[in-house]
């Protein structure tokens, strides 16, 4: 039943940011504007939603609800699930209060569990909550009185109620503790201050930035400990070395495979015509730079002209295949690049090698620009230049054989 109203929670959410509507199915409400109950009690569950939510009449059931501003104004039978930008319950909920807002304050009573997450908590004088606490935001203000155990967390908390179980109190930058505890105590925060009307009925451990405290005779009826263990700190995970191994793992499994594929490329492209590598290589020899300006235009302009052409219901046929040549081109410009590389290396020592030499060594060059990919911007741009260079070397070379031809 919890799981469901959480879901619908997160639906009611979606609900406000639509156009204003207003449907009612038995107890469903939904607008953007203004929302209150019916004008007569509700038997069973209450789901409402807007831009703003008021409550005026008592509801039997659960209220689910979500709003920019919320105010409860009656009195809840069961739970109370609220998520919004502000919410003020000012009638008494006789079960369990789950909210999330900015800003939250309680004026009435709760019968069960009181879990608050919010910019600004504030647990009134006059609030009374049956079960737990637990609350947790930015600024926490506890004037109240909690019958159960209290976990709090924030950023600064000030404590003034009464608490008949045991605490807990962790704040990053302020901690007041004014109030009474019954059970057992447990606090941390950089700076703690403890007021006069403080009482202690068990034992307190603690941590502050100052070390320790001196609390007044009398304060604490058990025994006081100052546990620097308490102290907040940035951990890194129990398990970060095998997390670290795992990621190694992954990158020598992607790497081995990306090497296994690129032999696999490299094989295939080598049964290509022996001329066209000799063209290429020769052109990118002759003019490295101008390749490059070629290679670049040719990666910026096809996508463009792929999509011009298909912008026309008969030009459609003839983009999708230039855009599928050049994803394939994309796809194997390491490839297409070590072999040409390659070629060019044999071009530059004067000489004449194997097969197996040739295919070695473009692999080795196609593992290099498989790590400079992992270089981030440098190792990119690399990368970059030199696939742009290859591939203006060979739209140069088929641009000259064409030429000739012609």
């Amino acid at each position: 039943m919890k799981t469901c109203k959480s879901i619908f929670l997160s639906v009611c959410l979606l609900l406000t940011s639509f156009p204003a509507h207003l449907v009612q199915a038995g107890t469903f409400v939904a607008t953007d504007d203004h929302t209150s109950a019916l004008s007569v009690p509700l038997k069973g569950d209450l789901y409402i939603a807007g831009g703003k939510v008021v409550l005026e009449n008592p509801v039997q059931g659960d209220v689910v609800t979500a709003g920019g501003s919320i105010i409860i104004n009656t009195d809840v039978k069961q739970d109370l699930l609220a998520a919004g930008g502000s919410l003020i319950v000012n009638g008494r909920v006789e079960d369990d209060v789950r909210a999330a807002a900015g800003d939250i304050t309680m004026f009435s009573s709760v019968g069960g569990d009181l879990i608050v997450f919010g910019g600004r908590v504030h647990i009134t004088g006059n609030a009374v909550v049956e079960g737990d606490l637990v609350a947790a935001g930015g600024n926490i203000v506890l004037d109240g009185t909690v019958k159960g155990d209290v976990r709090v967390g924030g950023g600064e908390v000030l404590f003034n109620g009464t608490v008949l179980g045991n605490s807990v109190f962790k704040a990053g930058e302020k901690l007041d503790l004014n109030g009474t505890i019954q059970g057992n105590t447990t606090f941390s925060s950089e700076d703690v201050s403890i007021g006069p009307a403080a009482s202690f009925g068990g034992d307190v451990e603690y941590w502050t930035q100052n070390g320790s405290l001196d609390f007044p005779p009398g304060v604490v009826a058990g025994e006081v400990l100052f546990n620097p263990d308490l102290k907040p700190e940035i951990r890194l995970p129990p398990d970060l070395k095998i997390r670290k191994w795992h990621a190694a793992r992954f990158l020598g499994v992607w790497f081995f495979f990306g090497l296994l594929t690129g032999a696999l490329s490299i094989f295939v492209f080598s049964f290509l015509p022996k001329r066209w590598y000799t063209l290429a290589v020769g052109s990118l020899r002759d003019g490295f730079w101008g390749n490059l300006g070629v290679g670049f235009l040719y990666f910026v302009l096809t996508p463009i002209i792929a999509f011009i052409f298909m912008a026309t219901v008969i030009g459609i046929p003839l983009g999708l295949f230039i855009l599928f040549l050049f994803l394939f081109s994309l796809v194997f410009s390491k490839v297409v690049s070590a072999i040409v590389l390659a070629r060019w290396l044999e071009r530059r020592r004067f000489g004449q090698w194997g097969k197996a030499a040739l295919f070695f060594l473009s692999l080795l060059l196609f593992a290099a620009l498989k790590c400079l990919t992992l270089i981030p911007v440098l190792g990119w741009l690399v990368v970059l230049v030199l696939v742009c260079a290859v591939y203006g070397s060979i739209l140069n070379a088929a641009w000259a054989a064409n030429r000739d031809t012609i």
